[in-house]
């Protein structure tokens, strides 16, 4: 499952409820609801009492221990930026090394702006989702 900005909210809150989504790449979403707040006019995540109860790094936290990427751009504006993205980060990634998978969780930040990083998005769906045939057989794996 991936979106963007919306698209990267609701592809996060569709991880953490249903365990069918094998893997989670969010892309221009993450920070603190504070944040978003203070610059953000879009009251599409605003339930009432969510903020009582969980915070954007809470909702990645969810996702644990299956695969989540988050992505975000150098050239993001208002809530959306890279340092709150990392301080977020900071605090799903706990979640995950105490569940013992630090390497499914990951945050790219890359050059562009509001934008899907697509190739990788592609490296992380692939390193995560695709497995050899069952027929594979490296030489190494018998010594």
């Amino acid at each position: 499952c991936a979106g963007l900005s919306l698209g990267g909210e609701i592809a996060m809150w569709l991880a953490a409820m249903d365990v069918r989504i094998s893997a989670c790449v969010s892309c221009g979403f993450l920070g603190y609801m504070d944040d978003f707040d203070k610059y953000d006019a879009c009251p599409c995540w605003k339930a009432p009492g969510l903020r009582e109860l969980i915070d954007f790094p809470d909702l990645g936290s969810l996702v644990a221990p299956r695969p989540l990427q988050c992505q975000m751009g150098l050239q993001e504006s208002g809530s959306l930026t890279p340092f709150a993205a990392r301080r977020a980060m900071e605090e799903l990634r706990q979640t995950y090394v105490d569940l013992g998978k630090p390497e499914n969780v990951s945050l790219d930040i890359h050059i562009g702006g509001h934008v899907v990083d697509t190739p990788s998005l592609v490296w992380f769906l692939e390193k995560h989702l695709m497995s050899p045939p069952a027929s594979y057989n490296p030489w190494w794996k018998d010594r």
